[in-house]
């Protein structure tokens, strides 16, 4: 699935959820992204079985996966809404600041990153929010026919500013 921009479809920014691998999105009672799109850039698939353990990185797959670089765009007061990704995304920060805040083990968790850091997202629930806007590339990698995201409700610890709680 192709994805538009969020500046030429802002009424889509539902579809837009599905932006950081783009392979589908589910659960549709959660809140849908808010000042927040992606455009895929290259989608994939990795049929072969990949295994390197080289210089202190180690990347293996046990079956073939879907891959999917896509350019996220926080406008002011953007949110991408709780969700996880059933698989891993390596997200690199452009510009602006993206705040990520995380669940785990019931207790939430914040962390800011800016221009030339990156982050791994992975099946932890977690939310991406940007006060005055950023950009970000993502390359996902999920199991094959799998879907990128899945949307969340906002767990019990979810509190404070840009993050959204079910209402």
């Amino acid at each position: 699935m192709s994805l538009t921009p969020m500046k030429t479809k802002m009424p889509l920014l539902a579809a837009a959820a599905m932006a950081i691998a783009g392979l589908g999105a589910s659960r549709s009672s959660a809140t849908p992204p808010v000042n927040w799109g992606g455009e895929t850039l290259v989608k994939t698939n990795l049929d072969e079985i990949a295994k390197v353990n080289d210089e202190r990185i180690k990347f293996q797959t046990k079956d073939p996966i879907d891959t999917q670089t896509v350019r996220l765009e926080w406008s002011a007061n953007g949110s991408s809404v709780w969700h996880h990704h059933p698989g891993m995304v390596l997200v690199q920060v452009a510009s602006g600041t993206i705040v990520v805040t995380r669940e785990e083990n019931g207790r939430c968790t914040t962390q800011s990153y800016g221009p030339g850091e990156s982050f791994v997202e992975g099946d932890s629930p977690h939310v991406g929010t940007s006060v005055d806007g950023a950009v970000a590339y993502a390359v996902a990698l999920v199991a094959d026919g799998q879907p990128g995201r899945v949307n969340d409700d906002a767990p019990a610890c979810a509190s404070g500013p840009g993050v959204r709680t079910p209402g």
